[in-house]
């Protein structure tokens, strides 16, 4: 009785020793100072002299950033390096698996009409302002629910790979419209009002030139509003940061609906405890996509740098070509995100059991890197709700 009692003590002792908000140690306050004045250095040029300089600025300053961390903080870097693998589990899973991207492509074939009619067609003026409010909003609550139905209609694909099922989309979105729908509604709605109060405070805290409010219906001007290259900067750098963050968090949210049947309550609850349980990973997802971004829209980025600043004159057809790029740029940038909340979740799932079993046991709680890590290429069901495959030959986890 006195051995176990000991034991019991001991294992709470660890519990609150690892429950415990850690100090910054000097090489992590450094590091925090590093990325914080390379970004900040990255803004000013980007707000200063040129948005695409600026933007390569940046992507370098959070790779620097990326690897330092790795060399300087040993405790961190199996925790970064987890996010990362989900990162290159997510490009993987999309070369085999290309049909996971449809969704985001039928959601920006909707998204960019309106984003180019509301630029360059709207006359804002005939309106008052509560009437632009009630119209910015509407817009956000399309954005949001559209996005949010293209997560769901991810996931349910997931769902059906790992239930040993071909995928089909029109199964997918039927279990979307009629199982999952309803839950998520209150999540979207959520998130578009949050989005929407961030938008009113970037507008408010940003400048606008007159230039940018008169600019011309062109396939140039066209291109550089649905790459996001216009109206910059440094507050609106931070809004959008937050923006991308709430949108993660929704991300995450969403699998414990679509894959564990979860109430709404309880699907935020989830969310927001594998956050709180995965800060690192998480944050590297949130940088790494953000690195993802600034390659992919590296070259439309050039294109506008040479055409604004060098005065490099491109013809119509090489704005229309950019423009159908930056459409699945969009979407696989949003994708990446997509499946690397899912991946999280998914590997939070496998840690959630190996964690029941330790206690169980009464061993010490495992790392999440200690937990083999679920994938999609094999045929190893990893989703409670999923039936089993076929596991002859069941090939191993990927560490």
């Amino acid at each position: 009785m006195l051995v176990n009692s000991k034991k019991n003590n001991m294992n709470l002792k660890k519990k609150n020793e690892v429950s415990k908000h850690k100090k910054l140690s000097p090489k992590e306050t450094a590091l925090s100072l590093f990325i914080v004045i390379f970004a900040l250095a990255a803004l000013i040029v980007r707000d200063h002299y040129s948005k695409p300089l600026g933007s390569i600025v940046l992507v370098a300053g959070l790779f620097i950033g990326v690897l330092v961390s790795l060399l300087l903080i040993k405790k961190d870097r199996e925790n970064v390096g987890n996010g990362i693998h989900i990162i290159k589990d997510s490009i993987k899973t999309f070369i085999r698996f290309p049909i996971l991207i449809i969704p985001l492509l039928f959601t920006w074939s909707i998204y960019a009409p309106i984003i180019v009619y509301v630029k360059f067609f709207m006359v804002w003026s005939q309106y008052s302002y509560p009437q632009k409010f009630f119209i910015a909003f509407g817009v956000i609550l399309v954005f949001s629910f559209l996005i949010s139905i293209s997560c769901l209609v991810l996931l349910e694909l997931l769902k059906q790979q790992e239930s040993g099922r071909p995928m089909s989309i029109v199964n997918a979105v039927y279990e979307v419209v009629v199982r999952d729908l309803l839950k998520a509604s209150p999540i979207a709605l959520s998130w578009a009002f949050i989005w929407f109060v961030l938008t009113v405070l970037e507008a408010i805290f940003s400048r606008k030139s007159d230039e940018d409010e008169s600019a011309d219906f062109t396939p140039e001007n066209v291109a550089q509003t649905l790459a996001g290259f216009e109206n910059f900067t440094l507050s609106g750098a931070l809004f959008e940061a937050l923006k991308k963050g709430v949108r993660m968090v929704v991300f995450l949210i969403l699998p414990a609906i679509a894959w564990e049947n979860k109430s709404t309550g309880a699907a935020i609850k989830k969310g927001l405890g594998i956050i709180k349980a995965h800060k690192i990973e998480f944050a590297t997802g949130f940088v790494m996509t953000e690195l993802a971004a600034g390659v992919l829209f590296l070259v439309p980025a050039l294109l506008f740098y040479l055409s604004a600043r060098l005065k490099v004159h491109f013809p119509d057809t090489v704005w229309f070509i950019t423009i159908i790029y930056i459409g699945f740029a969009w979407s696989y940038y949003f994708f990446l995100e997509q499946m690397f909340t899912a991946g999280l979740y998914l590997w939070h799932l496998s840690w959630e059991r190996e964690c029941i079993k330790a206690k169980a046991e009464n061993r010490p709680l495992p790392q999440l890197s200690s937990v083999g890590r679920p994938t999609l290429l094999d045929d190893v069901p990893d989703l409670p709700v999923a039936k089993p495959k076929n596991r002859e030959n069941k090939p191993g986890r990927s560490g």
